[in-house]
C-alpha cells in the first residue's frame, strides 16, 4: 500500500511545529521521507517517493509527484521552452505537469 501526506498553507509558510504530530502520527511503524519547500510538506512511504517522479519548482511555491509515466510530451516542452519555461531536464514528466499547470492551469490537461 503507497501512502502519501501532504499539507498546503495559503497564507505563507507551514507552522512545521504545528503539524509535527499529524506528520508523527502518519510516520508510526512507517519508512516515511518528508519534503518540504515551506508552503507545501509532502509525506510518504521512501520506497514510493523513491520511485516516484518528484519535481519541485525553483521558488518552492509547487511540487509536483507522479507515479508512473507521462510520455509523448516532447513537443508539448519544446512549445513551453518557447514560451521562457526553463527544464532543468526536458524529459521529466512531472517537470512538464508543473511547467504545463503554470502555463495554462487546469488546462493542461486538455494537451
Amino acid at each position: 500500500m503507497s501512502l502519501l501526506l501532504g499539507i498546503y498553507s495559503k497564507r505563507g509558510e507551514v507552522d512545521t511545529e504545528l503539524v509535527k504530530p499529524v506528520i508523527d502520527d502518519f510516520r508510526v511503524n512507517r519508512d516515511i521521507q518528508v519534503i518540504s519547500t515551506g508552503k507545501f510538506i509532502l509525506a510518504g512511504c521512501k520506497k514510493w517517493l523513491a520511485s516516484m517522479n518528484v519535481f519541485e519548482s525553483a521558488n518552492k511555491d509547487f511540487i509536483t509527484g507522479i507515479s508512473g509515466e507521462i510520455l509523448d510530451f516532447g513537443n508539448e516542452a519544446k512549445e513551453l521552452q518557447n514560451k521562457g519555461f526553463e527544464f532543468q531536464n526536458s524529459e521529466n514528466g512531472s517537470e512538464f505537469i508543473l511547467h504545463a499547470y503554470n502555463s495554462t492551469g487546469d488546462k493542461f490537461l486538455m494537451i
